[in-house]
């Protein structure tokens, strides 16, 4: 057998906008997802959320963050970071949505994505129109360079 065999699993910032989700899961053909958000944006795209699933959609884990908060890198790094492993012992090729959430989230997850070695995509609208930008440079420095200290220090441990 030759080629990858791990199921496609998007892990998505979800903030105001769901238009880039939608996008990304039509334009990849994604069925598996992991979003990300706080508590009152789920809330507010319940009805989304339903029409994600009722399209045949699996919608993994719904992972709330305070995207606010003084800690929020290092609490959502934190998460991604589990949700990345567990995911990718159970079998699926992660990739990291650069495009929702605030700020916070967006440096959060490209900084799991950079200790990880994923890669990602990001959402560019211009002139009217979506477009999808595949970003490698995370899996790039990733292979260069040593994170396992990074992640370390994330996880509270001390690095050595």
């Amino acid at each position: 057998m030759t080629g990858n065999t791990k199921k496609p699993l998007n892990i998505f910032l979800m903030g105001e906008s769901t238009g880039h989700i939608s996008y990304v899961i039509n334009e990849l053909g994604i069925n598996d997802i992991i979003l990300v958000s706080s508590i009152p944006t789920f809330e507010r795209n319940r009805e989304f959320l339903l029409r994600l699933e009722q399209n045949g959609v699996r919608i993994h884990e719904k992972v709330t963050v305070d995207p606010f908060a003084s800690e929020s890198i290092v609490e959502i790094s934190k998460t991604i970071l589990e949700m990345h492993k567990k995911y990718e012992q159970n079998g699926f090729d992660i990739t990291c949505a650069l495009t929702g959430g605030t700020n916070l989230m967006a440096i959060a997850m490209g900084l799991a994505a950079l200790i990880t070695g994923s890669p990602c995509h990001y959402v560019a609208f211009n002139n009217g129109e979506n477009r999808l930008v595949h970003v490698t440079c995370f899996t790039d420095i990733q292979k260069q360079m040593r994170f396992g200290d990074l992640e370390t220090t994330l996880r509270g441990g001390i690095p050595q």
